[in-house]
C-alpha cells in the first residue's frame, strides 16, 4: 500500500508539474511581450478635456455682499469617434475612415446672468485618416502626422501574436492648457 500511495503521489506530482509548464507556455502564447496589430478593426475614441473656470469677487462695500462672478477661460472639449481602420503590420501603417462628432463641454458665460444662453452646436465630420503605429507589450503609438500619441495599453484575444482587442488611454494637456483624457479601443473585425 506505501509503495503504491508513493507511485500515485509521483504520478500526481509529475502531472502537475507538466500541466504547470503547459499552462506557462499557453500564457507566453496568448500574451506575446510584442503584440502586433494587423487587420482591420473597429475603433472608438472619446476625449474629454475640462473647461478652465475663472472665479471673481468684487468687494463692493459693507452692505450689499460682495458680487461674485465666474468665467470660462476655455470651454473644454468633447469629442467623439467611430470608425474602421486597417493596420498593416508589415509596414506598421494604418489608414481609414472616422465619423467625428465634436463640440465644447460648457458653452454659457456666467457673466451673463439673465442674458441669453450661448449655445455651442456638436458638429459631426467624416474624414479619412492615415498614419503610422508601434506597440509594446503596455504601450499602443499612432501619428497621424502631427506628432507621436504614446496610449498606455491592455492587449487581449490574441490570434498567435496578433491581438484582436485593444483598450487605450491617454493623459494630455490641450493647446489651451486643459487637462484632457483620451481613451478608446480596436476590434478585429
Amino acid at each position: 500500500m506505501n509503495f503504491r500511495m508513493r507511485s500515485v503521489l509521483g504520478l500526481s506530482v509529475a502531472v502537475c508539474a507538466l500541466l504547470l509548464v503547459a499552462g506557462g507556455r499557453a500564457s507566453e502564447a496568448s500574451a506575446p511581450a510584442q503584440p502586433k496589430l494587423s487587420g482591420t478593426y473597429a475603433v472608438q475614441i472619446h476625449e474629454f478635456c475640462q473647461p478652465n473656470l475663472l472665479a471673481q469677487v468684487l468687494e463692493l462695500g459693507s452692505e450689499p455682499p460682495p458680487l461674485a462672478f465666474s468665467s470660462f477661460s476655455s470651454v473644454g472639449l468633447i469629442k467623439d469617434q467611430i470608425g474602421v481602420l486597417t493596420f498593416n503590420a508589415k509596414q506598421l501603417t494604418i489608414s481609414g475612415s472616422m465619423i467625428k462628432v465634436t463640440g465644447a463641454v460648457v458653452s454659457q458665460d456666467l457673466t451673463a446672468v439673465g442674458g441669453p444662453v450661448d449655445v455651442t452646436p456638436f458638429t459631426e465630420t467624416t474624414n479619412t485618416t492615415s498614419g503610422t503605429f508601434s506597440t509594446t507589450d503596455t504601450t499602443f503609438t499612432i501619428d497621424k502626422g502631427s506628432g507621436p500619441t504614446t496610449y498606455n495599453a491592455v492587449y487581449g484575444a490574441f490570434s498567435g501574436s496578433t491581438a484582436d482587442v485593444v483598450f487605450f488611454v491617454a493623459i494630455s494637456t490641450d493647446s489651451q492648457g486643459d487637462s484632457c483624457a483620451e481613451s478608446g479601443e480596436l476590434q478585429l473585425k
